[in-house]
């Protein structure tokens, strides 16, 4: 079994004294991972070993009321120096995920032990490792007789662009997992269904595999400390204290990717995994203060992590604290604190004495907080600083919006799905189609355009429908010229409007797009109106016979006549417009199947199957891109071909 996995790290001394001031800020550990992993049960099982605390609440709630918005991250109070972020584990809400992983102590990355479902954390990984955000991997249900340590640390590990390091080892009774070993201070665990885990000596038939592991495990992290290094080249035995601190330094600076295993629906792991986490936990507050160029002392700041709305309230923001002390009260850049909640064990929101304080590190709900973006900095000078946050992709799903009973889109309606999309990064619109008038919303997938839906209805009373986006159509006349006369005349009284042209229209080959040609002899119709004519076949080619416009074709001015007084430009496009209409009227088309370019960025262990259904679907594959791995950068995102 291999422990050592990845890209090495560069070398560097561990500092082994702890920092004291860190140790009192309150830790934020944020549980991801994708849907099916068990990452809502484990951190409820987590709690309820921390604080025996019931199952938490499955809505966050202020009392009575509850805090609308597009998210479903649950925050948890398990003690007063650490919280947990139980973040969703749908795809189409990554980037809800990597928000709090961007602001998290740790981000503990939660995987069901199947290795075909390992792809489903890829983008989640690289993004962790792209920031060089402290992330720890969690394999749970790990009870399951089809779990196999061994292809599962190496499916991690070509996933991975740091070191993977296997924090313990399985304990086995005939062939049945029934414990485990915490390698760095060698404690050991049994577990039984009736009574959980119970604290055990090392067992003598588990010592030879304990020890391998071990030493393996001392090898890796004696690569970032010079100490430890000397330690086991003297066949000195190092202290646990000074394992603890080089694990903690590793994590922190995220040069190491800590391996735990768990089964959260029996209990399984969960003292060790408690007593893990105190142990490579630190602060980031400093760290994040840094990275907005605030180092040193000063006023208190907080990060927007998840701006929302609590009903008949108004506007809120859930923040994270990484300078102190806030309390009511206290005033942060443009934004006065009038009130404080915070969260608690069961998912709840209580309110924040007046007189109390929330220092660096803590979770705090504001409201009254309008304007507020996510990653936005309060207690600046800058109004508008802000920490980049973690994204996984842009919206790539797009539909229709229109209003109910086919009302016209309002004002209000576009300044409130703006507002959803200033709370949800993921949701983006734009207007499609030119000739169609639509207004799209896009989104990773159906999920959240459906969540946006009700928000719409449910907070701004907005009935709206969507619906899949118009295909773009296209006609084409069939090959057949016409001459045709199209003329407008209009008198009612003084100065009226006459034109009149003889016009051929002909089809062109596809591609050659609209040509217009004047072949007026002896000037029977002026020059002055030749740019009226073409314009005015253009404006009639915009709605074909079938209601869609037309493409190429020829126009050819052949004759005509002119009135001294009530020719102009106005009368000779109209007459154009009708030569059209009357050619469309007489003339058969087609409607042409449409055609659209799509960039497709697919893994590489998916490129077989991209390549087979492309073609099924009438598609061409017009170019292939591959792009070659960086040492942050995995080889599965570096694969794309534009479709058409």
């Amino acid at each position: 079994m291999s422990v050592r996995l990845g890209n090495t790290s560069n070398k560097t001394n561990a500092p082994h004294p702890q920092n004291q001031n860190l140790d009192r800020a309150t830790k934020l550990v944020a549980f991801v991972g994708p849907q099916g992993s068990g990452k809502s049960t484990l951190a409820r099982r987590l709690l309820d070993t921390l604080t025996g605390a019931g199952p938490a609440a499955t809505r966050t709630s202020l009392g009575a009321l509850t805090i609308d918005g597009l998210f479903g991250t649950r925050l948890l109070q398990a003690t007063p120096s650490l919280i947990l972020a139980d973040c969703p584990g749908h795809p189409e809400q990554m980037d809800e995920a990597l928000a709090w992983a961007s602001v998290a102590d740790l981000t503990l990355v939660v995987v069901d032990p199947q290795p075909n479902n390992l792809p489903r954390t890829a983008a989640l990984l690289h993004e962790l490792a792209r920031h060089r955000r402290p992330h720890a991997i969690l394999i749970n249900q790990v009870l399951e007789p089809t779990f196999n340590l061994d292809v599962m640390v190496s499916g991690l590990g070509k996933l991975c662009c740091e070191r993977v390091l296997l924090q313990q080892v399985p304990l086995h009774q005939d062939k049945t997992l029934v414990g485990l070993v915490q390698l760095y201070n060698e404690k050991a665990t049994l577990w039984r269904a009736d009574k959980g885990e119970t604290p055990v000596a090392l067992p003598a038939e588990n010592a030879l595999e304990e020890a391998v592991a071990r030493q393996e495990f001392l090898e890796s992290l004696a690569e970032f400390d010079d100490r430890l290094l000397v330690d086991l080249l003297e066949e000195r035995l190092p202290s646990i204290r000074l394992l603890a601190a080089d694990l903690q330094h590793t994590v922190s600076h995220d040069e190491v990717v800590p391996l735990y295993l768990a089964d959260a629906a029996g209990g399984f792991g969960m003292h060790l995994l408690h007593e893990a986490l105190e142990t490579i936990v630190t602060s980031q507050c400093p760290e994040l203060v840094q990275s907005i160029g605030q180092a040193g002392d000063g006023e208190p700041l907080a990060i927007v992590v998840q701006p929302g709305e609590i009903p008949k309230r108004g506007a809120a923001a859930i923040c994270r604290l990484i300078r102190g002390p806030v309390h009511a009260g206290t005033t942060m850049g443009p934004q006065r604190i009038a009130h404080l909640h915070r969260p608690t064990p069961t998912g709840a929101w209580q309110d924040v004495p007046d007189n109390e304080t929330l220092g660096a590190g803590s979770i705090c709900l504001i409201p009254r907080a309008e304007g507020l973006v996510r990653g936005q900095i309060l207690g600046t000078k800058e109004p508008k600083a802000s920490l980049p946050m973690m994204v996984a992709k842009t919206p790539v799903y797009a539909q229709s919006v229109t209003a109910g009973s086919n009302l016209p889109l309002t004002d209000k309606l576009m300044a409130n799905i703006d507002r959803l999309i200033q709370e949800c990064p993921s949701l983006a619109r734009s207007l499609g189609d030119p000739d169609l008038h639509e207004v799209l919303l896009w989104a990773p997938g159906p999920y959240l355009l459906d969540a946006a839906q009700k928000q719409l209805a449910d907070r701004f009373g907005h009935d709206i429908r969507l619906k899949d986006p118009s295909a773009p159509f296209r006609e084409r006349m069939v090959d057949t010229a016409m001459r045709v006369q199209g003329r407008y005349k209009h008198q009612n009284g003084g100065h009226g409007a006459f034109g009149d042209v003889f016009m051929d229209f002909e089809p062109l080959p596809p591609g050659s797009g609209f040509v217009f040609e004047a072949a007026i002899s002896g000037g029977v119709v002026p020059r002055q109106f030749f740019a009226a004519i073409e314009e005015g076949v253009c404006e009639a080619m915009h709605q074909g016979p079938h209601g869609h416009p037309v493409l190429d074709l020829k126009a050819r001015l052949v004759d005509g006549s002119t009135h001294a007084v009530d020719s102009s430009d106005m009368a000779f496009k109209q007459a154009a417009r009708a030569a059209f209409r009357i050619y469309a009227e007489k003339t058969p088309a087609q409607i042409l199947e449409p055609m659209v370019l799509v960039r497709c960025h697919v893994p590489e262990i998916l490129s077989n199957t991209i390549v087979q259904l492309v073609p099924s679907l009438r598609g061409n594959i017009l170019e292939f891109l591959t792009q070659s791995r960086s040492s942050d950068e995995p080889l599965f995102y570096g694969w794309h071909a534009i479709l058409c």
